[in-house]
């Protein structure tokens, strides 16, 4: 019973370290697509508004929280090819011990 459990655990890992990369870039692209569309929509919006409006200063806190958000993109980045890395590690470690390693 125990060997039929493990054999299943790693089936299901089979092939997670590279499959984990494509699905990590394509989620750290996404993410920067959408606050680029939210920051241009609302430098659009903040565009049409009149200053000191209180209009103006939501879309403006809101387009500095953006900002903000995206200064962290490269710590984000760091830490998906991090995690990435790590899935490689063990990806190779459970192939060097004989476990599900092919693709």
């Amino acid at each position: 019973m125990k060997t039929s459990l493990q054999s299943k655990i790693k089936m299901s890992q089979k092939g997670q370290a590279l499959g984990g990369l494509s699905n990590a870039a394509i989620a750290v692209i996404l993410l920067v697509l959408v606050v680029t569309v939210g920051a241009t929509v609302l430098q659009t919006v903040r565009g049409t508004q009149t200053a000191g409006n209180a209009d103006f200063n939501i879309t403006n806190d809101g387009l500095n929280s953006l900002g903000t958000f995206s200064d962290f993109f490269s710590v984000i980045v760091v830490v998906v090819v991090f995690a990435v890395i790590i899935g490689l590690f063990a990806f190779l470690t459970l192939r060097g011990q004989g476990g599900s390693g092919s693709l």
